[in-house]
């Protein structure tokens, strides 16, 4: 962390509630509802065939639990919530298990890779290839990355947010997490974890049926993995590589309509989560504040929407740390550039304001 970020941490820290950084135990039981949500939706899809447009409601609902139990569970890993690390992985079996991951990946892949080192190249597992590292992987998987890629402009790319993080998560078990150990990590314990998942959703779908297997896995597990990554894109892949790992250069937060937000545990205050990991997501917005306040001209949160067209319309894979380039065409964009695009974004819809 550097003397700057560490700094800024600190300024807004101070001007934050004693209450923001103490643990809610009884929060644990928000995941009840939730799913409760899903179990309850889930079994009048299967017993019960529906009407087009209220099976388009039930599949929207389905989503949307799957991912407040997924971000739920996110938060509740960071030891935002209880301390015991058994409450925190039984949550996370429940929030992980739409997307086919063990929480001991999880825990390896995001809270030690991801967030001790932040687009550091062979490290991190959840940023783009520089285009030398790209040349090392094997053709056939170097071909569909490079096409699947938003912002490749090829017609895979329109299925990214579908399978992503799911497709990544399998990518992570058998690559990334086996070139990065940790003492504590087992390759073994997590993918039993990911089997027994796979498992759970092969023996739903026998039992469910076709239709029932399409209605309460196919089409949920397809939107919660769009719904995540319509967030995780624009969390990282609009910045630059570094090999420091610094939140305030790597991290991108957005914003959202308030309901969405709310409904999402303000995942969209992505910066504000990596600053303050073991952080209740409600008092975010009182980060983001301190940020606009103390961040200065180098902080900015651009709509949502805007940073997801941006990630549509500029390639993935690194030329450099600070410039993205399209493998196929040699189009080269500089991560300078694109942050002059969304600021200019965000100036002109305050302008409308």
């Amino acid at each position: 962390m550097s003397t700057a970020e560490s700094t800024l941490r600190a300024r807004i820290r101070a001007e934050l509630p004693p209450d923001a950084f103490v643990r809610r135990p009884l929060r644990i039981l928000l995941a009840v509802p939730l799913i409760g949500v899903i179990v309850g939706i889930s079994a009048v899809l299967v017993a019960t065939p529906l009407p087009w447009y209220a099976t388009l409601l039930a599949w929207a609902v389905l989503g949307n639990a799957y991912v407040a139990l997924m971000f739920f569970g996110h938060e509740v890993a960071h030891g935002a919530v209880v301390r015991s690390e058994r409450l925190q992985n039984a949550v996370l079996t429940f929030s992980l298990a739409i997307f086919v991951v063990s929480p001991h990946l999880w825990r390896h892949w995001h809270n030690r890779l991801h967030h001790g080192h932040t687009n550091v190249p062979g490290i991190d597992p959840d940023r783009y290839d520089l285009l030398d590292e790209l040349g090392a992987s094997p053709r056939p998987l170097r071909w569909l990355t490079i096409r699947l890629a938003p912002g490749s402009g090829h017609w895979l790319s329109a299925v990214y947010l579908f399978v992503a993080f799911t497709a990544h998560a399998q990518s992570v078990l058998w690559h990334y997490s086996r070139r990065q150990p940790h003492g504590r990590y087992r390759f073994r314990r997590a993918l039993a974890e990911t089997a027994l998942a796979a498992a759970f959703w092969i023996a739903m779908a026998i039992l469910a049926g076709p239709r029932g297997a399409f209605d309460v896995i196919a089409m949920p597990m397809l939107l919660a993995n769009a719904i995540v990554m319509a967030y995780i894109t624009t969390n990282h892949m609009l910045r630059p590589l570094s090999n420091s790992g610094d939140s305030l250069s790597t991290t991108l937060g957005v914003t959202t309509l308030r309901s969405i937000d709310a409904l999402h545990l303000h995942f969209s205050h992505h910066l504000e989560h990596h600053l303050f990991p073991s952080m209740s997501h409600r008092y975010y917005p009182l980060v983001r504040r301190g940020l606009e306040a103390h961040a200065g001209p180098g902080y900015t949160a651009p709509a949502h929407w805007r940073a997801l067209l941006t990630i549509y319309r500029t390639p993935r894979h690194y030329a450099d740390y600070d410039t993205l380039i399209d493998p196929r065409s040699g189009e080269r964009v500089s991560l300078a550039a694109v942050e002059h695009r969304l600021r200019a974004g965000d100036q002109s819809m305050g302008a409308a304001a």
